[in-house]
C-alpha cells in the first residue's frame, strides 16, 4: 500500500475488555477464532486525533492534499472523526463515505490512488473513489445475528432469543451427533459453537446430549 501512497488509520477491536488496533496487534484470524468461541468483541471507531496525525504526516511527507475514503457511515463513526480532524489538518482533506466496507471500499481506495498517481487533483480523486465504492455491492452471509444484535446493527426482535441452533452435522442425517454444544443460563436449550441460528424448539444440538 505505501507504494500507492496509501495509509491505514486502523480500527479498534476490543476483545473481552482488551483494546487492539485492526491488523497491527489483531488479525482476522484472532478474531474470527473469538467470534467463534462466543467471546465478547467490539469495535470502536478512531479518534480524530489519530486521523489528524495521518493528516499532518501526509503534509510532513510532502503532500498538498489528502483523499480520506471510510467504512460507511451507516455501520461506524469513522466519517465524522474524519471529518472533525480534517477540519484542523493543515492541507485540505476530501473525506469520503464510502456507502460500503471489505474489499469493495477497498477497491475504491485502490482506484482512487491510481488516478492520484496519474496526477489528478483531489476532488476529481475523490470523485472517482466515491464512484467506485457506488458500482460495487457487498453480500455477506453469517452464521448467527447474535454478534449483530450485540453490536447494536439488529434489533433484539431480529435475532431469535435464545438462539436456537441445530448441528451442522447432523442435517440431513438420521441422528444428530454429541459436540461440544453449552447450556444456555437458566435455559434448557444449547449454544452451537459454529452459531447456526434456527428459530426452531426442537434444536439437534440438545436431543444430541
Amino acid at each position: 500500500m505505501a507504494s500507492h501512497g496509501i495509509a491505514v488509520v486502523p480500527l479498534h477491536v476490543v476483545l473481552g475488555g482488551q483494546e487492539y488496533s485492526e491488523g497491527v496487534d489483531f488479525t482476522t484470524p484472532e478474531l474470527a477464532a473469538a467470534l467463534r468461541k462466543f467471546t465478547k468483541v467490539s469495535t470502536s471507531r478512531p479518534s480524530p486525533q489519530a486521523f489528524l496525525d495521518a493528516y499532518e504526516a501526509a503534509a510532513a511527507g510532502g503532500a498538498d492534499a489528502v483523499v480520506s475514503v471510510h467504512i460507511s457511515s451507516d455501520m461506524s463513526g469513522t466519517v465524522g472523526s474524519a471529518m472533525l480532524a480534517a477540519s484542523q489538518s493543515p492541507i485540505p482533506v476530501e473525506v469520503v463515505d464510502s456507502r460500503s466496507v471489505g474489499m469493495a471500499m477497498g477497491y475504491a481506495v485502490l482506484s482512487a490512488a491510481v488516478a492520484a498517481q496519474r496526477g489528478q487533483d483531489a476532488k476529481t480523486v475523490a470523485a472517482i473513489a466515491t464512484a467506485r465504492a457506488r458500482a460495487s455491492t457487498v453480500i455477506f452471509y453469517v452464521a448467527t445475528l447474535e454478534h449483530l444484535r450485540r453490536g447494536g446493527r439488529i434489533g433484539a426482535a431480529s435475532a431469535p432469543w435464545p438462539p436456537w441452533s441445530i448441528c451442522a452435522a447432523a442435517v440431513g442425517s438420521e441422528r444428530p451427533r454429541p459436540c461440544s454444544a453449552q447450556r444456555w443460563p437458566s435455559s434448557p436449550y444449547w449454544r452451537c459453537p459454529t452459531g447456526t441460528s434456527i428459530r426452531s424448539r426442537r434444536c439437534a444440538r440438545r436431543l444430541a446430549h
